[in-house]
């Protein structure tokens, strides 16, 4: 549940980031068409002033921002064509986001009732359970059960004891206990800490 919640978080991230996106080329499309009526003004303003020169300089000069103005109104034209294309590619990909969203939360909902049912089914022995914890750390030490709740933290499955495992071997890493250990595990006398996962190790034959 905890990977489809964070995959179902990264993808409305991304929804979020395209989203902006678009909204961006939308600016960008009117600041481009401002600058088209911007341009074609000017274009105005030098064709009017043509008609009115008073030597071939002038003229010169007048046609060299002519056609400045055409360039810059071409670059401007081509730039919202560019931004049109972004936002329909942009909304494509909204739209097949927005599909893998729903396959995502459809399967949040089943892994949810599933995991209801499993609650259910199993709440009268977590109960019993819990009792039988709670009548150990009743007698157990305060130091001990720091560290062994701290532990359990700290460990991707939470499991802060576990046997020996294949005989010479820690049951949560599975690295090789050295034989004072295994004697030390085997006598029952006192606490023995892997030292490479730093679980706690019993002896399986213990109970």
């Amino acid at each position: 549940m905890q990977a489809l919640e964070d995959e179902l978080a990264a993808l409305h991230a991304k929804e979020e980031g395209i989203r902006n996106l678009i909204e961006e080329f939308g600016k960008s499309i009117e600041n481009n068409k401002q600058n088209l009526i911007e341009h074609d003004e000017k274009i105005a303003k030098y064709q009017h002033q043509l008609e009115n020169i008073a030597n071939s300089r002038e003229y010169d000069s007048i046609n060299k921002e002519l056609e400045n103005e055409g360039l810059e109104r071409q670059i401007a034209e081509k730039h919202i064509g560019e931004a049109k294309m972004a936002i329909a590619e942009k909304k494509e990909d909204l739209e097949d986001l927005a599909r893998r969203v729903e396959i995502r939360e459809e399967d949040l909902a089943a892994k949810r009732e599933e995991l209801e049912a499993i609650i259910g089914s199993t709440a009268e022995q977590e109960a019993k359970l819990q009792e039988r914890r709670d009548a150990c750390a009743k007698v157990i030490d305060e130091r001990t059960m720091s560290a062994y709740e701290r532990i359990r933290k700290s460990v991707h499955n939470h499991l802060a004891v576990v046997p020996v495992y294949n005989e010479d071997s820690c049951g949560g890493c599975f690295n090789t206990i050295t034989p004072q250990r295994l004697i030390d595990i085997e006598s029952n006398k006192k606490l023995v800490i892997c030292e490479h996962c730093g679980r706690i190790i019993v002896n399986p034959k213990f109970e």
